[in-house]
């Protein structure tokens, strides 16, 4: 029995077990994934930035990102992925961070990086997607 009572469930297509009623399954259904390249040299630099925004997220929502380099097709990029239940959900995390005092300084320091030439990233490249589970 399930926590809406009943025993009807159906499988997903990567075989998770899905409420029959409700269709949410045991993994969250929203994916979100940014993507942007990095600037020439400066890996390292840019990897480090990315977990500090993670930190930011995981003290200020809870929200768990992972942070990962291309390794074959067009080098140079990072994505930050995280998952989501809902849509809500992600709104939810997102207004908290942005309302973070450390989400605040760190956007302020990266603007006058972009201001300097001394971001790590690429200016004016990132991509965001969400996707939902089909």
């Amino acid at each position: 029995m399930d926590q809406h009572g009943t025993e009807d469930q159906t499988h997903g297509c990567a075989g998770e077990v899905r409420d029959a009623q409700t269709g949410f399954g045991e993994r969250p259904m929203i994916h979100v994934r940014t993507t942007q390249p990095m600037a020439p040299g400066r890996q390292a630099d840019a990897v480090a930035r990315a977990h500090e925004w993670v930190a930011i997220f995981k003290e200020a929502a809870g929200i768990d990102i992972r942070v990962s380099v291309v390794t074959t097709g067009t080098l140079g990029r990072l994505c930050a992925s995280a998952d989501y239940e809902s849509m809500g959900a992600h709104e939810e995390a997102n207004a908290k961070v942005n309302a973070h005092p450390d989400r605040i300084a760190l956007w302020a320091k990266a603007q006058q990086e972009l201001r300097d030439g001394t971001n790590p990233f690429v200016p004016g490249t990132a991509h965001d997607e969400i996707w939902r589970d089909a």
